[in-house]
């Protein structure tokens, strides 16, 4: 691939580990055939971003609030059409100047951003497990390419993601499917995706990688999580059609599975987070 940034070769195949989401796509819904969802509780997830100095630079906050809601409204969208129990809300929108530093990696910009807005305020997103950040680059800041505007790093943090000013209204929630484990096709732009994920994932995460995380290819269009032209605004299932054909393989080709899953551990974890709270106040109040 070919970064603006340019930066060794090995730190080239180090990133193959990371996600990477293309420009070119289009949403496309009709002839698809959606399965019934199962009613159950859904839990809600929130997602802040940060707004590079240059993002805005030739336009309002509120142009790109807009651009950010519309992006949630898709996720949402997507979400449902795959029976996720799992919603997304814009969070806080906060401004940040990139513009004294050469952006290289993820994981540099995460920890820029840390400086620029203080520590404790992404801990307190961190304390919150239904809670993510990203932040948004302009084409001046010279991290993305012409080929690529979202990222995502879960080895290394499974609340963060980056994303370019001209992403599509589905790169939030692809890079969100990435922070939940879904991978993309093996067959697209990195090949080998398991030997390699295997390889660049710590031995802590090791069992996040599941064989069916992939997506999918169905009558010519593509799932959320592969590298199609045209994508379904959906996550790769089995029991999702498309022209009559299916979306996904129970084997090889599952994200609604995986994210489904994670929705539910999520959830969990909420509850469990609230409940440590309801008894913190009754503690020091007795």
């Amino acid at each position: 691939m070919n970064f603006k940034f340019n930066i060794p070769t090995l730190i080239i195949i180090v990133c193959i580990s990371l996600t990477f989401t293309p420009l070119f796509y289009t949403i496309e819904q009709k002839g698809m055939e959606l399965p019934q969802c199962v009613d159950e509780p859904l839990v809600t997830t929130t997602v802040h971003f940060f707004i590079s100095q240059d993002a805005i630079k030739n336009r309002s906050i509120t142009d790109v609030e807009n651009q950010l809601n519309a992006a949630i409204k898709q996720s949402n969208r997507i979400l449902a059409n795959s029976c996720i129990p799992m919603r997304r809300q814009l969070g806080n929108i906060k401004g940040v100047d990139f513009s004294q530093y050469t952006l290289t990696s993820i994981n540099q910009i995460d920890s820029i951003l840390k400086r620029i807005v203080g520590q404790p305020l992404i801990q307190q997103i961190h304390t919150k497990p239904n809670h993510f950040y990203a932040v948004m680059l302009g084409k001046n800041d010279s991290y993305f390419d012409d080929e690529f505007c979202g990222e995502a790093d879960v080895d290394a943090n499974d609340r963060f993601f980056i994303i370019s000013d001209d992403a599509d209204e589905y790169t939030v929630e692809h890079e969100l499917g990435h922070l939940a484990w879904a991978q993309h096709l093996d067959s697209s732009w990195f090949s080998n995706l398991e030997k390699r994920l295997k390889k660049y994932t710590s031995a802590e995460n090791q069992h996040m990688l599941k064989p069916y995380a992939r997506g999918y290819n169905c009558a010519g269009k593509g799932t959320v999580m592969s590298y199609e032209y045209d994508i379904l605004p959906i996550y790769s299932s089995p029991d999702i059609l498309y022209q009559g054909e299916a979306c996904g393989d129970m084997k090889e080709a599952d994200n609604a599975r995986m994210v489904r899953d994670y929705a539910r551990e999520l959830r969990q974890k909420v509850a469990d987070d609230e409940n440590r709270s309801v008894l913190g106040v009754y503690s020091s109040k007795t």
